[in-house]
């Protein structure tokens, strides 16, 4: 099976947690979900990206309102959702990243995409595969660099040779 992961996070250099999170759809139920969003934001006249940080009194019953759908969908095994919170008062990037930031940040992407879907969602002898869409951003780390090492890792970890990631792709999350 073919599962599609969207991620993206909540990022803001002076906030204390950070949190990466994705929901894996499988590909069959990918266009059913986007019939689902775009009745969702018709229904509600919200068509700009859905941020927490939007979220005001005027706008609380909308918001309340997603969550609905989404979880309905969720209980229905449509799709998942999984996080990972990292408190960045305790991350040290100096000892562990070379002071690089953003290698720590995909250091965190790494392993909620190992351990969270490639674990869990990988079926032995069932061939599934996994496309990874994630929020574009500028960065001098390879996307492909990512997915290499994803197999890799899930390999020695779990002993699962076949390569599941097959591609991670930026997607801007403003027009999706």
């Amino acid at each position: 099976m073919i599962y599609h992961i969207y991620c993206d996070e909540s990022r803001q250099s002076k906030d204390r947690f950070m949190v990466i999170g994705g929901t894996i759809i499988p590909s069959g139920n990918v266009e059913q979900f986007n019939k689902t969003m775009q009745k969702y934001r018709t229904e509600q006249k919200m068509f700009s990206e859905l941020k927490w940080s939007k979220v005001t009194n005027q706008k609380l019953a909308e918001y309340k309102q997603f969550v609905e759908y989404f979880f309905a969908l969720n209980n229905t095994d449509n799709l998942h959702f999984h996080c990972i919170i990292i408190d960045n008062h305790q991350v040290d990037h100096k000892k562990y990243n070379k002071g690089d930031k953003e290698l720590g940040f995909y250091k965190f992407y790494y392993q909620l995409l190992l351990h969270c879907f490639g674990k869990e969602y990988y079926k032995e002898g069932e061939n599934d595969r996994f496309v990874v869409h994630v929020d574009y951003r500028t960065t001098h780390y390879s996307l492909n660099t990512l997915k290499t090492v994803l197999n890799r890792g899930i390999k020695k970890k779990y002993s699962i040779d076949t390569f599941p990631f097959v591609s991670i792709e930026p997607r801007e999350s403003k027009k999706s």
